[in-house]
């Protein structure tokens, strides 16, 4: 379907004109809560991709939203990280991000800490790991908690630099024969050492 499209991998362009369409009815004041309830009715059905992708691209330009929905959601799929629901998933923290003010204030420090737990591990794709940062800012701003983040990032540059060290600089690496080198594992290192970089 044409929604599928859209919501999937080969959709980004089409999806800026969504984006554009949002962003003027939001000025115009028709982005109602209704609009938003309606589409969460189809979140966990056939249509959970399409349901997440509009709400990705509507929830900016809306002023009051019940984020409750993002926060069941993401504790019933936290370790979904497959390819086939990467998407869904890049979409799911893009909402959170933007609904981090709405957000429970108790429930801001846990998810901000499986966020930090998720980056430690290194095992997301780079798609995931720049919107995962992006959100774990985002709610740490709703915390009031940037001294926290910032102590954080030097924790997590320090794993960065420490791997990439150890690979890269040592000679060992690139002489000895044995030594196989992760190719997508230095990527999504150099990856989070850049995205860090860029928010600290």
């Amino acid at each position: 379907s044409l929604m599928a499209i859209v919501s999937g991998s080969k959709g980004a362009d089409m999806r800026i004109y969504f984006n554009k369409a949002f962003r003027h009815w939001g000025r115009e004041g028709k982005l109602k809560t209704h609009l938003l309830n309606s589409l969460q009715t189809h979140i966990g059905t056939e249509h959970n991709d399409g349901a997440w992708t509009l709400l990705s691209e509507m929830v900016p330009f809306v002023k009051s939203v019940n984020a409750k929905f993002v926060l069941e959601y993401w504790t019933e799929h936290l370790c979904n990280e497959d390819t086939e629901h990467l998407n869904t998933l890049n979409k799911v923290l893009t909402v959170m991000g933007f609904t981090a003010k709405h957000l429970p204030k108790d429930q801001l420090e846990p998810l901000s800490k499986q966020l930090q737990a998720r980056l430690m591990k290194f095992d997301s794709p780079p798609e995931l790991i720049s919107v995962t940062l992006v959100t774990l800012q985002k709610l740490s701003n709703a915390e009031g908690a940037r001294k926290k983040l910032d102590k954080y990032f030097i924790e997590l540059l320090k794993k960065c630099d420490e791997f990439l060290s150890d690979v890269i600089l040592n000679d060992r690496a690139s002489s000895d024969d044995n030594v196989v080198v992760d190719e997508d594992m230095v990527a999504r290192y150099l990856f989070t050492l850049g995205e860090v970089a860029q928010l600290c």
